[in-house]
């Protein structure tokens, strides 16, 4: 679990890092560019995919996954970039003033 919060906070960080001077919105013209859409579904599928099968293709555990409990609490610890990042910004930008 403490390896997939790791690469959800990546992935988020991948999001945040999208616009990196004074713009607030890291989602603004997401979808203009396909290939960093490609690349953010490629980690996540693939994470889902290790963090299920992995264990028991290596034989380090035995059961299938975490459970959608411990998805939501990866994704929630992930997420929790995204409102810091603009906390910090907003910091930033009344700084500048």
């Amino acid at each position: 679990m403490v390896f997939n919060v790791f690469v959800m906070m990546q992935l988020f960080n991948f999001i945040n890092s999208r616009k990196i001077h004074e713009e607030i919105n890291p989602l603004a013209g997401i979808l203009t560019n396909k290939l960093f859409i490609v690349i953010v579904c490629s980690i996540l599928i693939l994470q889902a995919l290790l963090v299920t099968f992995g264990g028991s293709a290596v034989h380090v555990y035995s059961n299938f996954g975490l459970t959608i409990e411990h998805w939501l609490i990866c994704l929630g610890v992930g997420f929790l970039g995204v409102p810091l990042n603009f906390f910090l910004k907003q910091i930033h930008l009344k700084e500048d003033s």
